[in-house]
């Protein structure tokens, strides 16, 4: 079963990489979702998950991220994931740093990315043809998609068994 919820996080991930890549938007209802899903898996798992501590970190996630939303840094959509998915990965300390800095550092590669992506679109564009339609992602002044290195970081811990409780098998071998 914890499989399956590890599956339907996967799955969910998925959706806010594509939303947030085409629409620049992360849905309050997968959010909700993944924060529902929470109690299922502590009737799930066998493991002693304290997940009063998971509470106050997402309460403390939710104070930065406001804070970080108001001075215009991120996106409320953004803000939204990063509080759900931190009562999923709770107060143990190498599970958050490594959140913390996996986040950052597909976040900067990310940011990277798309300005060489635009930079290349817009010369190319010039070159060709100057009415060519580009996707938002490639249009200057349009946001950045940083669901996309908060989703990828998640996915990674789930499947690397840093989610504590959230154990899945080896698919390696």
């Amino acid at each position: 079963m914890l499989l399956t919820i590890a599956a339907i996080l996967t799955v969910l991930m998925a959706i806010v990489l594509v939303l947030d890549v085409t629409k620049f938007i992360i849905p309050n209802w997968l959010n909700f979702f993944i924060l529902l899903l929470y109690p299922v898996f502590l009737v799930l798992t066998p493991q002693e998950v304290e997940w009063w501590w998971s509470i106050l970190l997402m309460l403390g996630f939710f104070a930065f991220g406001f804070l970080l939303f108001n001075f215009r840094i991120i996106g409320g959509g953004d803000v939204k994931l990063l509080v759900a998915l931190s009562l999923w990965i709770g107060w143990q300390p190498d599970s958050l740093i490594f959140f913390v800095f996996a986040v950052s550092i597909l976040g900067g590669v990310l940011s990277i990315l798309v300005i060489l992506l635009r930079v290349a679109a817009i010369t190319y564009g010039a070159r060709v043809n100057n009415k060519i339609t580009l996707p938002r992602i490639l249009t200057w002044g349009e946001p950045l998609p940083y669901g996309v290195a908060i989703a990828v970081s998640f996915v990674y811990m789930i499947w690397t068994n840093q989610i504590l409780g959230l154990v899945v098998p080896d698919l390696r071998g």
